[in-house]
């Protein structure tokens, strides 16, 4: 059961997380200690090469690499005093998170804004 709860505001690319299936536990242990969030509790979020991997390691529902632009703390949420307005992204910077997933994950896709909320 979950007790922790961020919302995540991110450009990124969606990867099925199958796709890191035959990759190997110690690939992905690896990877999360690089690119991966490891404090509910804190708003700052470490970024490697300039990108950042939200990975749902409790259902496997979602796989998200990219660059986060808002991070909440535990049990708080975006947006709670108002209206937030969508940023947006230059081209020079949505190539450059393209090409970071590339460089370390062998892979890329569409960026897209995702707000998603995500239990740990």
């Amino acid at each position: 059961m979950s007790i922790q709860i961020n919302q995540y505001l991110m450009f990124a690319v969606s990867v099925p997380p199958k796709a890191f299936k035959d990759r190997g536990e110690n690939w992905y242990d690896k990877m999360m200690d690089r690119f991966g969030d490891d404090s509910a509790y804190e708003k700052e979020v470490k970024h490697e090469d300039g990108i950042f991997w939200l990975y749902d390691g409790m259902s496997g529902e979602y796989s998200l690499i990219g660059k986060v632009i808002a991070k909440t703390t535990d049990g708080e949420h975006l947006a709670s005093s108002g209206p937030m307005v969508m940023p947006t992204i230059e081209l020079t910077e949505e190539m450059e998170i393209l090409r970071a997933i590339d460089r370390n994950f062998g892979m890329t896709g569409e960026l897209k804004l995702y707000l998603i909320t995500h239990y740990r």
